[in-house]
């Protein structure tokens, strides 16, 4: 590859991955500073729908086709993309209709969790083909509603409500589906077909995310009557303010496929992002303390600076933690991989709700921070065992002129 067509390439991934990524912290930051903990707990529980219903797309469609050879092509990709975004939908809708104090948000919160769904996936696949004029024109617009939407927050807070949330989240996902590569050729049998053809894939990483998912989307839910509506709202307040961190990893997650897993698993590696991480947390825990300082009421994350140090330990264990799964989910071999994460996830489970149910909101915080930094340790240290006798990475061909014929 030339090396202009290289600072083209990293041009586009780098344009793109900075507009996903202000999408996700303006849509999270949104109801974090203009809802009060009641009501950010509701927008989390809606907002967790849409992380499982993500979770099992990159499980049973994006990191299934990534992994199988030869690979589908747009038309089979989309079938199952289709189908799994819009059900996720449906019954997000159907579900929240049945929910006392959420039937208002139900229509916006299924057309937002659908449209995001299918979102993540479109831009999944045009990443790995460099089909960037599916890419950066959606994740610009997906910014440009969010900015109106904040806009709207700005000039009339007073007014600015949940439902009012849901709707800029159910448009800006709207316009970025528009804008996303458009499902093609759709038939039912493509489905039973995909499934069939990846069979071995789905189970591998649907047993992985489904593990994950128990403590990740399980345990907040969970903590619910444990810690109440309000608690709760503070609890997933730690985890949105995280989002920063967590957008830097998302929109390249494609490519960590594409690298070799030896060159993490190295001292010299390992050093470079515990330090990044522990920069990342000290960031983290100097502006909440500084929001403290202020006296400004900000929403929920004012009731977030009685626990400044945890967030900060939080947010860098965060960054470490997502490092390293990443290349476990691409890397490992699917005993180690189930294995590995069946472990973490008792510890992302026990821990959290023996601290709610012992100390309230203060232990379901201290002892969620102390999972995230047991559960990063350990991807690590697999990592290391794992790279002794891993095999060679699937090679992307991320840098070649011709489309990458790989989710």
């Amino acid at each position: 590859m030339s090396p202009g067509s290289s600072r083209q390439h990293l041009y586009w991934i780098s344009l793109g991955t900075v507009f996903s990524s202000a999408a996700i912290v303006l849509l999270q930051f949104l109801a974090l500073v203009s809802l009060e903990p009641a009501a950010f707990g509701r927008f989390s529980a809606v907002y967790l729908a849409f992380a499982l219903a993500s979770s099992v797309l990159l499980s049973v469609v994006c990191e299934a086709w990534q992994r199988v050879r030869p690979v589908a092509d747009w038309r089979q990709f989309s079938a199952p993309l289709l189908a799994h975004s819009v059900l996720s939908g449906v019954v997000t809708t159907l579900i929240l209709a049945l929910i006392p104090g959420y039937q208002g948000l139900a229509v916006f919160s299924g057309v937002a969790v659908g449209t995001a769904t299918y979102r993540v996936g479109a831009r999944y696949f045009a990443m790995h083909h460099r089909e960037y004029r599916w890419v950066v024109p959606a994740d610009f617009a997906n910014v440009v509603v969010l900015v109106v939407g904040w806009a709207l927050f700005l000039f009339a807070r007073d007014s600015f409500s949940i439902t009012t949330v849901m709707i800029v989240w159910a448009a800006s996902s709207v316009v970025s589906a528009a804008l996303s590569k458009p499902a093609t050729g759709y038939a039912p049998s493509l489905v039973p077909s995909w499934l069939r053809t990846h069979n071995h894939e789905i189970k591998t990483l649907l047993g992985d995310s489904v593990l994950l998912d128990a403590s990740g989307i399980g345990t907040p839910y969970a903590l619910i009557p444990i810690l109440g509506v309000n608690g709760f709202g503070v609890y997933r307040a730690l985890s949105n303010v995280s989002g920063p961190v967590k957008l830097l990893l998302t929109p390249v997650r494609p490519l960590f496929a594409g690298v070799d897993a030896k060159r993490f698993a190295r001292a010299r590696s390992v050093a470079l992002f515990v330090g990044l991480s522990a920069v990342i947390g000290a960031v983290c825990y100097a502006a909440i303390v500084l929001l403290k300082l202020t006296g400004l009421e900000i929403g929920t994350l004012t009731a977030l600076t009685d626990y400044a140090w945890e967030a900060g330990v939080f947010v860098g264990a965060t960054f470490l933690n997502g490092v390293y799964y990443l290349l476990a989910r691409t890397h490992f071999t699917r005993r180690r991989l189930l294995s590995a994460r069946a472990v973490t996830s008792l510890a992302g489970i026990v821990l959290p709700i023996a601290g709610g149910l012992l100390f309230g909101i203060k232990g379901a915080i201290v002892a969620v921070t102390l999972a995230t930094v047991v559960i990063a340790v350990v991807w690590i240290v697999l990592l290391f065992g794992q790279t002794k006798n891993v095999s060679e990475p699937v090679d992307l061909d991320l840098g070649s002129d011709a489309d990458v014929d790989v989710i």
